[in-house]
């Protein structure tokens, strides 16, 4: 069985929420998942994985800096591997909004020199309740879509099955 590393970075926790759904829809699928938080990843590294996934959120064109920090430190390990990433950024689902996002996403990947084979947005949430003034006058929203984000597992469930039969048939 394939043993694959999921890691996120959630600073207010929503895209930990994200990350835990996309874990347990692949256990659910059979697959043997890890889930740390992208700091933790960082220290442990991804040996012993065969597949990564990474999601983090996106604020103001910047990824999670724990995320980053995982990327660079562990980037030729993570090159090897099959990895999918997803971020959290827009607070619309408007195509312009995930749009914007995408781009900033695939400008953070190309500035770690990384190309995975999946990526994603998914839509972001915001609780005030959580941030400091001004953030806090924010008005609430949570746009992550729970069918894309099962969909999305699934696909990566075939990556990472598509990798367990490779390692099978060497």
């Amino acid at each position: 069985m394939t043993r694959t590393l999921v890691a996120y970075g959630s600073k207010h926790g929503s895209t930990n929420e994200v990350a835990t759904a996309v874990a347990a829809s692949l256990r659910a699928a059979g697959h043997d998942i890890d889930l740390l938080s992208a700091e933790a990843a960082a220290v442990a590294g991804p040996a012993g994985y065969e597949c990564a996934v990474i999601g983090g959120s996106l604020y103001m064109g910047r990824w999670h800096a724990d995320v980053c920090r995982l990327v660079r430190r562990h980037h030729d390990a993570l090159a090897r591997m099959p990895l999918a990433v997803f971020a959290l950024g827009p607070r619309t689902l408007e195509a312009e909004d995930v749009a914007d996002s995408r781009k900033q996403l695939d400008s953070v990947l190309k500035r770690l020199k990384i190309e995975p084979q999946l990526v994603t947005i998914f839509g972001g949430a915001v609780d005030p309740a959580k941030f400091h003034f001004p953030l806090s006058r924010m008005p609430h929203s949570d746009v992550r879509d729970w069918q894309a984000i099962d969909a999305w597992s699934a696909e990566v469930g075939a990556m990472i099955s598509e990798r367990t039969t490779k390692l099978i048939q060497v």
